[in-house]
């Protein structure tokens, strides 16, 4: 079976499949009741200080709870994606515990981890893949990890480029070669809101060569980069409806579980949880800021 998870929603069908394609399916509109995957900080963590670090991200940072992690996706149905992330998620002294919570609970977890930390952490994401404890891996790309990269790389990998910030060539190379990519948009925020003028240059040659971009491999493109590059002008009406998985906030939302704050993205506007159980915050969001 090609199938790794398949659960209703409320009114929506949720397929996944093994080579990361997610298929949702509905009748009139689509009204989940929870969403679909949330995209998870649990740590503001990081040794690297990265100038372009949206989330401002350091080496004395805090930690989520575990208990306010464990109590955020409790509810969720099985085969809910969670994007783990940070800071450096595998900084966090309970991650395994996470993970396994998460497996126990029928979730499927991806983690984010800068390419700069592969080496460090090689030998933990080989026994969380051993133990079937994460399923995806995403690797933030610097060119001067390429051989860390192709020693972790495996078919559920996906080397994240930043549009504008990274070089497209290395997008474009690595696509050639089968990898799978994600194209995530450069983000005017926490300490790379100052870089965005030194980017729109290279952003605007980015916009040049997405069309090649889209017919050279395996690509994907986050929402803000969907509207950065103007995919939708690129695609046919049909595929565009086909494939776009839906504004921010729609099917997905954003949790930092370190501040407790919910949001539809990581640069939109905050909400404290409070008291707020998953599907509580999930409708807030859909019948308020979308």
């Amino acid at each position: 079976m090609n199938t790794l998870a398949e659960y209703r929603n409320g009114n929506c069908k949720i397929t996944l499949l093994k080579n990361g394609t997610k298929i949702i399916e509905w009748e009139e509109k689509a009204s989940p009741i929870y969403p679909v995957s949330i995209d998870l900080k649990i740590t503001n963590r990081c040794e690297k200080h990265c100038m372009w670090c949206h989330e401002n991200s350091w080496a004395g940072g805090e930690h989520a709870r575990i208990q306010s992690i464990l109590k955020i996706v409790k509810n969720l149905p099985k085969g809910t994606e969670i994007a783990i992330g940070g800071g450096d998620p595998f900084l966090h002294p309970n991650l395994e515990k996470i993970l396994q919570t998460f497996s126990n609970l029928g979730l499927i977890s991806n983690i984010t981890v800068n390419s700069r930390h592969l080496t460090k952490h090689k030998e933990a994401i080989q026994k969380f893949r051993k133990n079937k404890l994460i399923y995806g891996l995403g690797v933030s790309w610097n060119y001067m990890d390429v051989e860390a990269i192709e020693e972790i790389y495996d078919k559920n990998t996906v080397i994240h480029f930043i549009a504008g910030l990274d070089n497209v060539y290395y997008l474009l190379e690595m696509l050639k070669t089968n990898h799978k990519c994600l194209v995530l948009g450069f983000k005017k925020y926490g300490r790379a809101k100052d870089l965005f003028n030194m980017i729109n240059t290279n952003l605007n040659f980015w916009k040049v060569k997405t069309e090649e971009i889209i017919h050279t491999g395996h690509v994907a493109f986050d929402t803000l980069g969907t509207t950065q590059l103007e995919i939708k002008n690129l695609l046919p009406k049909n595929i565009w409806e086909e494939c776009f998985m839906g504004e921010d906030g729609e099917f997905t939302m954003y949790i930092d579980a370190v501040k407790q704050e919910f949001a539809k993205s990581s640069t939109a506007k905050k909400y404290k949880i409070n008291r707020k159980n998953i599907e509580q915050m999930f409708q807030y969001l859909r019948n308020n800021d979308l």
